[in-house]
């Protein structure tokens, strides 16, 4: 489910059910690199998903949904809109927000730890972070709280323990959108009763099959990301 204005860009998203709230305008965003920093846009940002915006059957029936913003456009209260589902969050979205001249910046985002608790996973990079790093300690308050280090791996902490996870080899040629596989396939795995350790090598194979290629291209089948998660080495720290 999204909020966009423009329909084709959900094109090569073929055999998916998609139901795309009409908006003004759809997200978008302008990168450049800079001395090895990449620098973002936003040029323009979709209406805000909300409850009342789910399909009822989907609401129902739902048994594993990520809430994944872009920059603040999902209703954090989805979260407990699916009686019936397990629910992760990519925070990307919620750690970042947009100045008047459209310039991108790290955004204070303080959860509750009532709502965090009630999600499956939150999942984040550490340069979302890297503005704020104190919000790691409020964010630990949900089950499972994944960092990711782009090749450096991953680290899960679950009850007071860090599990570092090692990434997988991986030619990169496009590394956006890794960070939304990352987190969609983690939930994929958790909900397939796989423990957190296991789950997030799962999630690190199917993102590092995402950088290698342009867009969906990368997308992995799921023969592909079990026989690559082998490569993902855990250790406890």
């Amino acid at each position: 489910m999204t909020s966009a204005a423009d329909v084709e860009v959900l094109a090569p998203l073929v055999g998916l059910a998609i139901h795309c709230r009409p908006a003004a305008a759809t997200t978008t965003f302008e990168n450049r690199d800079v001395d090895g920093r990449r620098l973002q846009r936003c040029l323009s940002v979709a209406r805000t998903l909300r409850p009342r915006d789910v399909p009822a059957p989907w609401r129902e029936t739902a048994r594993a949904v990520l809430l994944g913003p872009v920059l603040g456009e999902v209703d954090p209260v989805l979260a407990g809109a699916f009686p019936c589902a397990r629910v992760a969050v990519a925070a990307q979205g919620y750690l970042r927000q947009r100045l008047a001249d459209g310039a991108v910046v790290g955004r204070h985002w303080w959860p509750s730890r009532r709502w965090l608790a009630r999600l499956a996973a939150v999942v984040l990079s550490a340069e979302d972070v890297a503005h704020a790093p104190e919000l790691l300690a409020r964010l630990s308050a949900s089950p499972l709280l994944i960092v990711t280090r782009g090749a450096a791996g991953a680290e899960l902490t679950c009850g007071g323990a860090t599990v570092a996870i090692r990434a997988c080899p991986a030619r990169e040629i496009d590394p956006t959108g890794a960070g939304d596989v990352f987190a969609a396939a983690l939930l994929i795995a958790l909900c397939e009763g796989r423990e957190p350790a296991g789950a997030v090598r799962f999630a690190a194979s199917a993102a590092s099959w995402a950088v290698e290629a342009p867009g969906v291209a990368g997308i992995a089948t799921r023969r592909q990301v079990e026989e690559r998660m082998g490569e993902c080495e855990t250790s406890t720290r």
